[in-house]
């Protein structure tokens, strides 16, 4: 399946897990493009028809980004904004979207059980996705199961980076 990683990662150089997610899949999975939105759009404009051409020339899409204040970074919101357009994303006879395949590929700072009714955040990593299962939803598209990762600031092991890339392989492979 032709599979689109759309990378969402302000700092990815010194982002170690989503730094070592994408230089796995560029090395061990060639059929898989990889679109890092912040070395390409540094001034956050999009290339509108560029994008949304991109977009229909692929059967999934999996986006990819840090959690940053329980959503996405700020430049894959505008992305959404400005690339999901009425009449070409949704609206009346609007079907550039309808049946591919959306993933999210995140990686959050805290800890699992943080993301619990008792827990500091008190939603579910599940609850905090429900916007982007909704747009998913909204555009047509079918929304899978996310690639979550928690703990992945400093305290990440190598052994535990090494695992979730492999993971992650396995992940973009279903």
């Amino acid at each position: 399946m032709k599979t689109l990683i759309i990378l969402s990662h302000p700092d990815i150089e010194n982002g170690i897990f989503n730094k070592k997610l994408r230089n796995e899949v560029q090395k061990n999975a060639s059929e898989v493009k990889i679109h890092e939105l912040y070395k390409v759009y540094k001034d956050y404009t999009f290339d509108i028809k560029k994008e949304q051409k991109l977009l229909e020339s692929y059967e999934k899409i999996i986006f990819q980004f840090p959690l940053y204040w329980y959503s996405c970074p700020p430049l894959l919101k505008k992305y959404f904004d400005d690339i999901f357009e009425y009449g070409w994303a949704y609206g009346d006879n609007a079907d550039k979207l309808k049946g591919k395949i959306f993933g999210l590929c995140i990686s959050a700072a805290g800890k699992e059980y943080d993301f619990d009714k008792s827990g500091e955040v008190g939603f579910s990593m599940k609850e905090v996705l429900i916007p982007f299962e909704a747009t998913a939803k909204f555009v047509g598209a079918k929304f899978i199961e996310s690639f979550i990762t928690f703990e992945v600031e400093s305290q990440i092991s190598e052994e535990k980076l090494q695992t979730r890339a492999k993971e992650y392989l396995e992940y973009l492979k279903k």
